[in-house]
């Protein structure tokens, strides 16, 4: 895969650069081209400045000098001094001021460009069906997100902007050089190309090397973060504090090590080249010393030269840093693009209307399998579910319980078969219309560190949250008396995960959620699981009196939770065991 030339690479990122950006990038280009005639100026200037300094009877003489002379009315080569060093003061200040404003443009798109990627990079992962989720590993994901994006960013973007630009400086001045004294100028651009192309052929390979090393470790060290973080209370108990550590130090150790090789390899040929552009205008000035009797007269030529040179090298070593940069990114940015590659379903737009949900839920001869090797999870379902319903659905661990309601929600697609709503709408063609008018209560239910109030309306703007509907909700759920005893009531922060207020309580917030979504069905994985019974059998009553229209399915903890269910389908290993009422499945297992 690292194989993939830069070229290639390139492309398939600017393909993923919106129409804005683009543009924005052309105008830099421009910029580019402008800061170049900066550059070119403030060598040129060098000549008549040194050349007054050291022969100002030449220049004040020279042809070129006539029409400025003849302009001003100037009469002795002393008149000279001042002009001409306010010209090169304003060249030299000139091209700074270009040189500042082309790092502040570049910079700045490169990292509104990054935004745009690292934006679509998540919009993509969130659009992605479930079963996408589920076969991916989180550390991964968030990793691409946020680190890989950002090295897209940094090592990526921002090294071919400053290649666009340091080429752009480059070829101008090289032309200057070359326009001043070719020979020479081609001596040095040879010589300095040659140890340039030496060092980048020993790097490329160890780069690239580094590169894929980078993009594994930094998923591991998330991956590290989150497995002993997110299991602190067996950490701490279990005394794992050190193994975690070891994990965390595994990865993380070779990453930095990785970095340091990096910033090596991008940075040490500068210093040599420094040290070789000295060399080479010391060498230089010797030469021009012996075979010239005047030595006085190419004073401006050798200062143009030097500053020629002065200027070339940090451009080439920019070029080298960004190319270095490039290929030692290469994998994470492949991993970056593979994200943003990804399709979004067509289903995927918020501008469709719900469905309604009139009748019942046919599941038509249903099968599911992870995949196509695995023995199906769930194998020829068929039921009618009517609306109103109450759906209790019962097994053993692996029965295909939790499956079967994932297939209902449309969160998976049947491998074969059919759930229609209606007789006439299918779930698989249009999941988001369905899911409109579903809510669900898993056994873990994800809370956010925000209020109360925000994780019962869930997702909604906290400027646009009902109130009214929320305190009804959370009476619904047996849980606003616990609420209303707290010194902030609803704008309690539950904290991360939840964890400012025990498991009954996490659980039964989630349970208000699903009422504050005023879903037509609820779904109930080991909901209750975490409820007392007396809670328990609170929390059934107010379900079964709120609204009958509303079809409800639950998985549940214990059986008896079950008794106030007109409909419960048993499954044993992805069949359907035995549909019955509650009773007939309970005396059927005694």
């Amino acid at each position: 895969m690292t194989n993939v030339s830069l070229l290639k690479i390139i492309f398939r990122v600017w393909l993923h650069i919106n129409t804005r950006r683009r543009i924005q990038l052309s105008i830099l280009v421009v910029i580019m081209a402008i800061s170049s005639l900066t550059e070119v100026f403030s060598i040129a200037a060098v000549i008549p400045f040194l050349g007054i300094l050291a022969t100002p009877d030449v220049v004040f003489n020279h042809s070129l000098s006539a029409p400025f002379i003849e302009y001003f009315g100037y009469t002795n080569p002393s008149q000279l001094f001042l002009p001409l060093t306010v010209l090169f003061i304003t060249a030299s200040i000139l091209a700074g001021i270009m040189r500042i404003f082309l790092v502040w443009a570049s910079t700045k798109l490169s990292f509104t460009t990054g935004h745009d990627i690292s934006y679509k990079v998540y919009e993509r992962t969130l659009y992605q069906p479930y079963s996408t989720h589920i076969s991916k590993n989180s550390s991964e994901v968030i990793n691409a997100v946020i680190n890989k994006t950002t090295i897209t960013i940094v090592h990526f973007i921002q090294p071919i902007i400053q290649i666009l630009s340091s080429l752009t400086l480059f070829i101008a001045i090289i032309s200057t050089l070359l326009i001043i004294n070719s020979s020479i100028a081609m001596s040095a651009i040879t010589g300095i190309g040659l140890i340039y192309l030496i060092i980048g052929t020993i790097a490329k390979k160890r780069l690239v090397n580094n590169g894929v090393l980078t993009a594994r470790e930094s998923s591991n060290v998330i991956k590290a973060l989150q497995e002993g973080l997110g299991g602190i209370r067996d950490v701490l108990i279990n005394g794992l504090q050190k193994t975690y550590l070891d994990i965390y130090r595994s990865s993380d150790y070779p990453l930095r090590m990785t970095q340091a090789n990096n910033g090596f390899i991008q940075q040490s040929p500068r210093f040599l080249m420094e040290a070789l552009g000295m060399s080479l205008i010391a060498f230089l000035a010797y030469f021009f010393s012996k075979s010239t009797d005047n030595f006085v007269e190419i004073i401006p030529t050798m200062g143009a030269l030097a500053l020629g040179a002065q200027r070339m090298l940090p451009i080439l070593q920019v070029i080298y840093g960004a190319w270095s940069a490039l290929n030692s990114e290469k994998k994470s940015v492949l991993d970056v693009l593979e994200l943003l590659d990804q399709e979004i379903s067509s289903t995927h737009t918020h501008e469709k209307a719900p469905i309604e949900f009139k009748d019942k839920i046919s599941l038509d001869n249903i099968s599911f399998s992870y995949n196509k090797v695995d023995k199906p999870v769930l194998e020829n379902v068929n039921i009618d579910i009517y609306k109103g319903d109450r759906v209790g659905i019962c097994g053993t661990t692996g029965s295909g319980k939790t499956t079967l309601l994932d297939t209902v929600m449309g969160l998976l697609k049947p491998t074969s078969g059919k759930i229609i709503i209606d007789s006439k709408f299918n779930i698989a063609d249009d999941p988001y219309r369905w899911q409109q008018i579903i809510a669900h209560v898993p056994q873990d239910i994800f809370m956010s560190d925000t209020s109360i109030a925000e994780n019962i309306a869930f997702g909604v703007n906290v400027n646009d949250i009902d109130m009214n509907r929320v305190v009804k909700a959370a009476k619904n759920a047996q849980i606003e008396e616990f609420i209303s005893k707290l010194p902030n009531g609803y704008k309690t922060k539950m904290g991360e995960k939840g964890i400012q207020v025990s498991g009954g309580q996490r659980q039964r917030v989630g349970i208000a959620r699903a009422f504050y979504k005023d879903a037509s069905v609820l779904f109930f994985d080991e909901a209750t699981s975490a409820l007392d019974s007396k809670t328990e059998k609170s929390l059934m009553l107010s379900l079964n009196s709120i609204n009958r229209n509303i079809t409800v399915f639950m998985i549940a903890h214990r059986l008896t939770t079950l008794k106030d269910c007109n409909k419960v389908i048993q499954l044993e290993n992805g069949l359907i065991k035995k549909i019955g009422s509650y009773d007939e499945i309970v005396l059927d297992a005694t």
